[in-house]
């Protein structure tokens, strides 16, 4: 569905300061010049710097999450190293989208990147892929079909988390559209401003296993291992071959 500009009558949001704000983010639009073009940076910049998130009600769900997996699961926190971007191919008016938690309105991190994410990683950087079926499930092009032995839920904040906004400026606009035209350095730098979630923010993860059988812990032990390495080898989320997106696992006395 397309998205089309408020009607001139609706008042504009001043500041942001409570609320949910993946919906002002989503549906709220109000940048839109008569030409159709949008002030990009001006509407980012409402969450420039900002903190976003009730810490009551993020508090809630943690605490529904663990008794969910209490007994058959595992809860691991990470903390980005790096800015990092979830979301950037979803669609929105100023080009790059963003991931939002549909009721909880913080950036999250849905639970099938983690498990993409951590597949691919592996896949790519470990010499024997020996366990990845079993734990992620077989692939596509297996005949033997499996189903993976951990679910991956979706990654929230561990509180309010702080936002940042980035810009990125393509120096061959020309090219990108149409390959046709050789790259020339005479084109116009375009900067592209957008959101980010900032350095040193926490997530928590959740996974549980599937059965109650002995194999379970092993299998939640190898999995935690992996989100290590994954974390300082590859990172999550778009632009990662730039740095963003790398993440450590935070351990319960380094938690803040």
């Amino acid at each position: 569905m397309s998205q089309l500009p408020l009607y001139k009558e609706m008042e504009p949001i001043d500041d942001i300061k409570s609320g949910n704000q993946g919906l002002v983010f989503n549906k709220w639009m109000d940048q839109w010049k008569l030409d159709w073009d949008i002030d990009k940076k001006n509407w980012l910049n409402r969450w420039h710097d900002k903190r976003v998130g009730e810490r009551r009600e993020i508090q809630a769900y943690l605490s529904r999450m663990s008794k969910l997996i209490s007994g058959k699961g595992a809860e691991i926190t990470i903390r980005t190293k790096e800015r990092m971007v979830i979301g950037m191919g979803l669609p929105h008016p100023v080009e790059n989208g963003f991931a939002w938690h549909h009721t909880l309105g913080v950036p999250y991190i849905p639970g099938s990147s983690i498990k993409g994410m951590l597949r691919a990683t592996l896949r790519r950087w470990s010499a024997t892929h020996e366990g990845l079926d079993k734990i992620f499930g077989s692939r596509e092009e297996q005949e033997a079909k499996q189903v993976g032995s951990i679910l991956f839920y979706d990654a929230i904040p561990s509180k309010p988390i702080k936002l940042e906004v980035d810009i990125m400026t393509p120096h061959y606009t020309t090219y990108y559209g149409n390959p046709s035209i050789p790259p020339q350095d005479q084109s116009e730098p375009i900067p592209i401003p957008f959101l980010t979630i900032a350095k040193n923010q926490d997530f928590q993860l959740f996974f549980m296993s599937r059965t109650n059988a002995p194999q379970m812990q092993a299998d939640l032990k190898v999995l935690k291992q992996w989100i290590r390495f994954a974390g300082d080898v590859e990172g999550i989320g778009a632009k990662t071959n730039i740095g963003y997106g790398q993440f450590q696992v935070v351990d319960d006395t380094d938690r803040h």
